[in-house]
């Protein structure tokens, strides 16, 4: 299993080298990115996401949604390594970058506030986290309606919040909504 992780981050190494500032080195610096965050091995990943995000800067600019995208990604990375003020300042990128291109009713700006509210809890700042999920769930809500998976683990989000704080009747309503 060892030889095989190995052969694989080296060849997806070396074909991000061999692509140059290109979208096929983008795409493997990704994919990278990923494996390594899957892997464990966050600071790695960040690098990869880094360098990435320059590529995409580069020929993308910075109002693109796959920058959008990577600044995401490298927030989510943050998160795992408990460096919160970092993922939330790369959330808040990604975040200024989806609502001028995508605009505030896009689930992909929805989901940036379900990180965003996601990291807030974590810090056990409750009230931004719930401020933050109830902004995605009016989007999930209106954009893909009451059905919708990302609608229910927003729910689910909310009610864990409230579990956090021990209003238990808040919780229990929003566990319900979640699985209807």
């Amino acid at each position: 299993k060892n030889h095989l992780r190995s052969w694989y981050l080296d060849t997806a190494q070396s074909l991000a080298e061999q692509q140059g500032n290109s979208f096929e080195a983008a795409e493997a610096l990704n994919n990278l990115a990923a494996t390594l965050y899957d892997f464990g091995d966050h600071s790695k990943a960040l690098e990869y996401y880094g360098r990435m995000l320059k590529i995409c800067q580069a020929l993308l600019g910075e109002q693109h949604r796959d920058t959008a995208a990577t600044y995401n990604n490298m927030a989510v990375v943050c998160r795992a390594q408990g460096n919160y003020d970092q993922a939330l300042e790369h959330y808040e990128r990604a975040l200024k970058i989806r609502l001028a291109v995508l605009g505030e009713r896009h689930p992909d700006t929805a989901g940036t506030y379900c990180n965003m509210a996601n990291a807030y809890e974590s810090q056990g700042d409750c009230p931004k986290a719930l401020e933050y999920n109830g902004r995605a769930l009016r989007i999930f809500l209106a954009v893909l309606g009451e059905q919708h998976p990302s609608t229910a683990g927003t729910y689910n989000n909310i009610a864990v919040v409230y579990e956090t704080q021990g209003n238990y009747d808040q919780a229990l309503e929003h566990y319900e909504r979640a699985l209807k």
